[in-house]
Formats: C-alpha cells, sequence, structure tokens
C-alpha cells in the first residue's frame, strides 16, 4: 500500500505543477530545452517537457519582456525542484522493492551449503535513510507548492 502512495507521489510531481504557471501567467523561458540540457538531470528535464507539452497553444504564457525579465522562484524553479524530489522517489522506490523482496532473518540458512550465517540483514538502515530522503523531498514539494498557493491567492 506505502509503494502506491509512493508511486501516486511520483506521479503528483510530474502533472500538476503544469497548471500553475497559465494560471498567473508565467514565463516559458525557465522550462527552455538548453536550460534543462545544461544541468542534465532526467527528472528536471522531463518536468520541464511535461508543462512545456501542456502549456503549448496557451494564450496566458508569454515571453520576457520590458514589464517581466523573470518570474518568481517558487514558478521558474519547478523542474529544478520537481525533478530534484522525482529523483529522490524513484531512489525511495528502488529501496523498498529492494527490501520488500530481500531476506531479513537472523541467522540464515543456505541449505544448498549447509551452512548457517549471521549477518546484519535485519538492519533497518537502508529503509531509515530513504524515509528520511523521501521526507526532505515531500517537504521540498509541499514548500514550493505553498508558495504557488500563496501568488494564486494574491492574483
Amino acid at each position: 500500500m506505502r509503494g502506491m502512495m509512493l508511486l501516486r507521489l511520483v506521479s503528483l510531481t510530474r502533472g500538476y505543477s503544469g497548471v500553475w504557471p497559465v494560471v498567473v501567467e508565467t514565463l516559458t523561458a525557465c522550462l527552455n530545452e538548453g536550460i534543462q540540457r545544461v544541468r542534465p538531470f532526467p527528472e528536471q528535464a522531463a518536468i520541464a517537457r511535461d508543462i512545456r507539452r501542456y502549456l503549448a497553444g496557451s494564450h496566458l504564457v508569454r515571453e520576457p519582456g520590458r514589464d517581466k525579465v523573470q518570474d518568481a522562484y517558487a514558478l521558474r524553479c519547478i523542474p529544478q525542484v520537481h525533478g530534484a524530489s522525482l529523483r529522490a522517489l524513484r531512489h525511495v522506490q528502488e529501496t523498498l522493492e529492494i527490501e520488500m523482496n530481500a531476506v531479513t532473518d537472523n541467522p540464515l540458512l543456505f541449505p544448498e551449503e549447509n551452512a548457517v550465517y549471521s549477518g546484519g540483514n535485519f538492519h533497518g538502515q537502508p529503509i531509515a535513510l530513504a524515509m528520511d530522503y523521501l521526507k526532505i523531498a515531500v517537504a521540498e514539494l509541499a514548500n514550493i507548492a505553498e508558495r504557488r498557493t500563496e501568488r494564486l491567492a494574491r492574483v
């Protein structure tokens, strides 16, 4: 069940932020492919690409001009923040999948070797670190989302 929640959160990072730029008449320069290419995190590029696709043809999107050179941090950094969180969520998912398919008994019995080994596979460090990473990733998504919500409330 928690794995499904994690997958839903990954979907959330990819889809929901595309609505905000349309609502607040944002600039699209921050989504430029060149920007994503020179900092080549695949998740960042994917988020920017998804938002560009969503915004294609919108009359509310505008190019930089005299009245505004750049958008607020919470808008222009969506690909970077959402991309980094998506990367973290993928790491957490990978860690959980490994752990769900792991043997953590102690001692471990290897009948084919006629052996019994005592080890430390029961230790929770991989999950503990992944959960800390998950908390950070979700907190950052919430933080930047709150800033966009505040901007929306002022429009």
